[in-house]
């Protein structure tokens, strides 16, 4: 069989199983996996899937390395992981496309390291300062420029890109998890007043793991607002997605003549900033990190302690 072949049976196994347990979309490693693998095919698409070597993956990584200079180290070692995830595939018994001496092959190419290789470092992601953000949320309703007045679908649409920076900010939900919001998906009878949202798709849906967001009275406040103002009674409650929402954040910035930054930094604010303030603890429930190792029932429990002490932070 040739690397070609292999990849393509391997596409049409993922197209079915790199789905929304739910929703059955296609999450977005289907996407990754597809670009992963053009170097891939490029190298050694018409090799033996039996010849394959570390020194064959080497190969494709510096045809990445050639090609796609903005792709950071990090990028790098996870598109030459997913290579040799499509070969792991392949080996397995039910299957057995790959010899498994390849999959021991591949596995001796070390991922580039630190300050290592040609692939550019990135700093990390940075929290962004709430000073920033504040600043961008005034520029939403700076008047327009030559003295018109703003016209209503523009301040609507400002409105609710204001909603759902402070609505992020104040809980540190992904950007996923605020666009997909539903009316439904929130409980408005939770433990001492709290409101609940419980996300019906999110980051670690698929290892069965329940995402639970608590929204206290600045949360509930803007919510209300905003279903008010745009008459929302069940369904979406922005109706935005991820990749709209973060590009109306980076046009408007790039407008105000502001610093850039990303929805996924005002997340890490609020992270930086509860476990500062709070603890670690209390950020890993809060921000839904798959690291909390814990059943869904511990997750409750633990959500009420965690709601007490905001509680007493916030009034404190």
């Amino acid at each position: 069989m040739k690397v070609s072949k292999l990849c393509c049976l391997f596409m049409d196994h993922a197209m079915g199983y790199y789905r929304k347990p739910k929703s059955k979309r296609l999450t977005s490693e289907y996407s990754s996996l597809k670009d992963a693998l053009v170097p891939l095919r490029q190298v050694a698409g018409s090799m033996a899937v039996g010849d394959m070597t570390a020194v064959t993956l080497a190969r494709a990584r510096e045809w990445i390395l050639s090609n796609r200079p903005n792709n950071c180290r990090q990028t790098v070692n996870g598109k030459v992981s997913r290579m040799v995830r499509v070969f792991r595939w392949g080996a397995e018994p039910e299957r057995g496309y790959v010899p498994e001496l390849v999959c021991s092959r591949l596995m001796m190419l070390k991922p580039l390291a630190y300050g290592r290789s040609s692939a550019r470092e990135t700093g990390g992601l940075s929290a962004v300062g709430r000073d920033k953000i504040t600043d961008f949320l005034a520029s939403l309703f700076d008047p327009p420029k030559g003295g018109q007045p703003m016209l209503p679908a523009t301040k609507f649409a400002r409105i609710r890109t204001s909603t759902m920076v402070e609505l992020q900010l104040e809980t540190g939900m992904r950007p996923g998890e605020l666009c997909s919001m539903t009316v439904e998906a929130i409980d408005r009878k939770g433990p001492s007043g709290i409101w609940v949202y419980r996300p019906d798709e999110h980051k670690t849906e698929h290892r069965g793991k329940t995402r639970v967001i608590a929204l206290f009275e600045t949360e509930q406040h803007l919510l209300r607002r905003w279903l008010k103002l745009a008459k929302i009674r069940s369904g979406p409650v922005f109706g935005v997605r991820v990749d709209s929402y973060r590009t109306t954040i980076r046009r408007a910035l790039k407008r105000a003549g502001l610093d850039p930054w990303t929805p996924q930094q005002v997340r890490h604010t609020t992270g930086t900033e509860i476990r500062r303030d709070v603890g670690i603890d209390a950020a890993q429930v809060l921000l839904g990190h798959s690291s909390v190792r814990t059943t869904e029932i511990y997750a409750e429990v633990k959500l009420d302690e965690v709601i007490a002490k905001m509680q007493a932070h916030r009034q404190g």
